[in-house]
């Protein structure tokens, strides 16, 4: 226990640190968060850091945590103080869990299992089925490039599957680049358990019972991130986007958005100077594009697994316009073009308990960016329906 103790101090109250656990298990947590809906009960089998629960503790549900290990429980319990997250930690054993049958909707444990023989494993996961009408395993595969104990056992998502084989499974994944393997299993065949992601919420009669639980935390952090960076730049910054679009049509982060979207201007338009900034401060570039030598770029940096993208905007006070080119694959780039009155003093705009900034006002430019905003689209052609559009390019692209 004492080895466990010592990797954790080395991660307790850091905020950063923990920061980075919730958002490099963002898929995992995803996952279970799709058996969930609002008022559920959900287990945690190995506390560890103690900070894979606080999405579901954010969204109001009851979280509770076991470990056996006290000096871990303390620590855990500091880190869910620094992220503000209320969740109940308690002393206990995973082989014999003092709970009744069905006492939570979900049971998960993540980095724990592959610590012991095949046996005991089976007795864990009997256990998790006792007290949890689901249970969700994550699990670190051949490959995975670090070793936080000593005694992990590197399997292969084959041999994982094997182990797993006698048992209903009804979703699996990999995620970190195939790194890491995630199931979920449950105990009766005959009740239905469709993932939210799938099937929505559940419904009888034409009636909604349970609405599915909205997650975004690490979409919160890494847009945090993002604008506390270009702000110490000193750049005029704004949300953008769809996440603009969440924060004024849903007063969250929009379902099914898969990145946060962040406006500036670069008044010397280096943005490869801008981009090994980001690097150097936690982001990961997946791809950067400038515009056949225009200033306008665009720079999708990786925070963890959530995509940022920075949009560079040019200004042309004579014309009083600004404008920006916007891509998407197959190489079509498209040319945005705003009236610069909307630019020249931002409206503040909450997201996510933050206030950031947002053209003004904010309507108008959203009418433009979507036309009738209002209403959620579906099959929009955001590079040739909205009225910001004034050309598309299928061969502008600079460099990537």
């Amino acid at each position: 226990m004492d080895q466990w103790n010592n990797f954790y101090k080395g991660l307790c109250g850091n905020k950063k640190a923990l920061e980075g656990n919730i958002i490099g298990q963002h898929k995992f947590i995803i996952h279970v968060m799709n058996y969930v809906h609002e008022g559920d009960r959900v287990l945690e089998v190995g506390s560890g850091t103690g900070v894979l629960g606080c999405a579901f503790a954010e969204a109001g549900i009851e979280v509770i945590s076991i470990d056996n290990d006290k000096d871990v429980l303390k620590m855990a319990e500091i880190n869910c103080k620094v992220m503000g997250a209320d969740i109940k930690f308690q002393e206990g054993d995973a082989f014999g869990l003092d709970f009744p049958d069905d006492s939570f909707a979900v049971a998960w444990s993540h980095g724990l299992v592959e610590h012991f023989p095949d046996e005991d494993i089976h007795r864990m996961l009997r256990e998790q089925l006792r007290v949890a009408r689901i249970v969700v395993v994550g699990v670190p595969l051949k490959g995975y490039s670090e070793r936080s104990y000593g005694n992990e056992r590197w399997l292969t998502e084959s041999e994982w599957s094997d182990i797993l084989k006698d048992y209903i499974i009804i979703g699996r994944e990999t995620y970190q680049d195939g790194q890491m393997f995630i199931a979920s299993l449950v105990k009766d065949p005959k009740e239905d358990y469709q993932r939210q992601g799938d099937s929505g919420p559940r419904v009888e009669e034409n009636k909604v019972l349970v609405e599915p639980i909205k997650y975004s935390q690490p979409f919160k952090m890494a847009l945090e991130r993002g604008w506390e960076l270009l702000r110490k730049l000193g750049l005029e910054c704004f949300i953008d986007q769809g996440t603009l679009l969440g924060a004024v049509r849903e007063g969250n982060f929009l379902d099914g958005d898969n990145d946060v979207d962040l406006g500036l201007f670069l008044p010397d338009g280096d943005a490869a100077e801008l981009c090994g900034y980001l690097q150097r401060n936690g982001f990961g570039l997946e791809w950067y594009l400038t515009f056949g030598g225009h200033k306008s770029a665009q720079l999708a940096m990786l925070y963890g697994e959530i995509r940022v993208d920075f949009h560079c905007y040019e200004r042309d006070y004579d014309l009083g316009q600004v404008w920006h080119y916007s891509y998407v694959p197959l190489r079509t780039v498209a040319k945005n073009v705003f009236p610069a009155r909307l630019f020249e003093r931002m409206e503040p705009i909450e997201l996510a308990g933050h206030e950031y900034m947002a053209p003004s006002p904010v309507k108008e430019y959203l009418a433009l960016r979507y036309g009738t905003w209002e209403i959620p689209k579906k099959d929009w052609d955001y590079m040739r329906e909205p009225p910001c559009v004034v050309e598309v390019h299928d061969h502008l692209v600079e460099r990537c």
